[in-house]
């Protein structure tokens, strides 16, 4: 069994894929929960009949689900719940609920009531009477109960009851007002959870603006109260995880334009108000990454984001929602050009960036930060940099390879190197000869010179000579020869003499002379000051009949 992190068992639905959602929720109203065991306490064993009999194990602590696991190859995959794991859920938190709900305690008399004979010898008023005098001394029990009257009541007129209860006992402003804020605000995600899944049986949109209400309100109330207050953290904390999941489900219904964009701003509202505290923000990015929108609604989603941008000042916010605004562009195909254009701001970018970079858009920060540099809003060097990050969190050595290359190339720092060294590839660790001979072409003057820079810093001088020889070039052993005096390597004076000799046989008059004058000069920059007095004498003797040459010396 998969061991997870305490879901609630309340709202488990919000942890769940859309999908895998979807088949449980048909599962369950077929019957298809074919046997459910609590094995020893807190350990639950279904058996599910799909396209065969599929076995399920779920272990409860408390109201958490802190176990899940079952037979089907889709539990095998990074996923929370499986389609079977969520119809034994379902199974589950009903069986809790009809055992639980008729058996509350009167506190004063110690005896149990029955709620079902209440309803039939009691009028609504008593009914009334009766919950808020218990609901007030136990939270616990007035969540139990609400989600008791949403589960067992089917027909118009115990619906209308449980309509008047939710008004007359537990009004949504008397909630808001209280200090006991985690408690009511439990309540109140239930109640719109439970609005929620009748608006979504109904298609109605009333329903749907009534839940929207509550659910607007508890943020625009707990968006005051988490600055100072630890339990309205935890509360805004809940009711995101929450949100997450309505706002999956709803966005794949067809709603009309008009509630389309009411959800759409409950969504940038409360995303707003959620960055601010907690790093869970990105369910909601993930959310919306997986959620399938046809082109008019992405239109309807880019504006929104547009508009709300401009009021927004906190940066990551903003960089938050200019992410998803441009998600969006790309996979409608339009171009970035009006995105790129707000962007001027160097911070506001970097985080934009930042927030797109990750494995599952690859493509797009591929052609967005090409489109940036295009722009001159990055250089070569930071659009390398922010690939380099990307394909080092998805493990591709070449691209690695290739990046880190590039940029040691660009900026000579070590990291880059370093990082060129640690790069595993084809299932070993490269080292400096393999790469400079298996990843260089050291016919192209910039890879030669990028392998006599991992010479000298590995301080591999036989191997810098031996390059150094196959390019037979004076300026680049005049740019390296430093190394080879320090170390001792290389008869610097006798190489330059017999290399100037050789020179002056082809090329006379005053190219050889600059020849000569530019490696004297370079030997008096190295402090031999005795060799190149030395070197200019034995020119001058060796040509003594070409008088142009020993003046220019001289």
């Amino acid at each position: 069994m998969q061991h997870l992190n305490k879901i609630p068992l309340l709202n488990f639905e919000a942890y769940a894929e859309n999908e895998h959602l979807l088949l449980a929720e048909k599962l369950f109203e077929e019957n298809k929960l074919l046997q459910l065991t609590e094995i020893k306490k807190g350990l639950w064993e279904g058996i599910i009949s799909a396209e065969q009999d599929f076995s399920t194990k779920i272990g409860i602590f408390k109201d958490h689900v802190i176990q899940a696991g079952c037979s089907c190859s889709a539990s095998e995959k990074d996923i929370t719940f499986c389609a079977h794991t969520i119809c034994t859920l379902f199974g589950i938190r009903q069986k809790l609920v009809q055992e639980f709900a008729p058996k509350i305690i009167d506190h004063q008399r110690k005896k149990s009531i029955n709620i079902r004979s209440i309803l039939e010898i009691a009028g609504l008023e008593d009914l009334k009477h009766f919950l808020l005098a218990f609901s007030k001394k136990d939270k616990k029990f007035r969540i139990l109960l609400m989600t008791y009257f949403a589960r067992q009541f089917h027909d118009q007129s115990e619906g209308n009851i449980y309509q008047q209860i939710l008004e007359d006992c537990y009004p949504v402003s008397e909630v808001l007002q209280s200090k006991n804020t985690r408690q009511n605000a439990q309540l109140l995600i239930l109640v719109a959870n439970e609005l929620l899944l009748q608006a979504k049986d109904a298609l109605s949109l009333a329903k749907y603006t009534e839940a929207f209400q509550i659910l607007r309100e508890l943020i625009t109330k707990l968006a005051y109260a988490t600055y100072t207050n630890t339990n309205s953290r935890e509360v805004l904390d809940e009711l995101q995880i929450s949100a997450h999941g309505y706002y999956h489900q709803l966005l794949a219904l067809p709603l009309a334009p008009a509630f389309l964009q009411q959800i759409i701003d409950t969504m940038l509202d409360f995303v707003q108000v959620s960055f601010y505290h907690f790093t869970g923000t990105n369910n909601f990015y993930n959310t919306l990454s997986k959620t399938h929108l046809d082109e008019h609604r992405m239109d309807t989603f880019a504006r929104s984001i547009q508009q709300k941008i401009n009021s927004i000042r906190q940066l990551e916010t903003r960089a938050l929602l200019y992410s998803i605004w441009i998600k969006i562009q790309y996979s409608m195909r339009e171009p970035f050009t009006q995105t790129i254009d707000k962007l001027k701001d160097p911070a506001l970018l970097n985080e934009v960036i930042i927030q797109l970079n990750k494995p599952e858009n690859k493509e797009l920060l591929e052609d967005f930060l090409e489109k940036l540099k295009n722009s001159k809003l990055i250089s070569l060097t930071m659009q390398y940099k922010h690939l380099l990050a990307l394909y080092a969190s998805i493990r591709n050595p070449e691209k690695q390879l290739f990046y880190a290359t590039e940029l040691f190339r660009l900026t000579r720092e070590l990291q880059y190197y370093r990082m060129i060294k640690n790069i595993n590839f084809e299932g070993k660790t490269l080292s400096y000869p393999e790469f400079i001979q298996k990843k260089l072409n050291l016919s192209l003057d910039r890879d030669l010179r990028l392998a006599l820079e991992l010479c000298v810093l590995e301080n591999d001088f036989d191997l810098l000579i031996r390059l150094l020889n196959q390019k037979a070039s004076l300026e680049w052993f005049m740019e390296y020869d430093r190394f080879l005096v320090k170390e001792k390597k290389v008869d610097i004076y006798s190489f330059y003499r017999d290399y100037l000799v050789n020179y002056h046989k082809d090329h006379l008059g005053l190219k050889a002379v600059h020849r000569a004058n530019t490696v004297i000069s370079h030997l008096e920059k190295l402090d031999m000051i005795r060799e190149s007095e030395k070197l200019k004498k034995e020119l001058i003797s060796i040509y003594p009949k070409r008088t142009s040459l020993k003046e220019h010396l001289e």
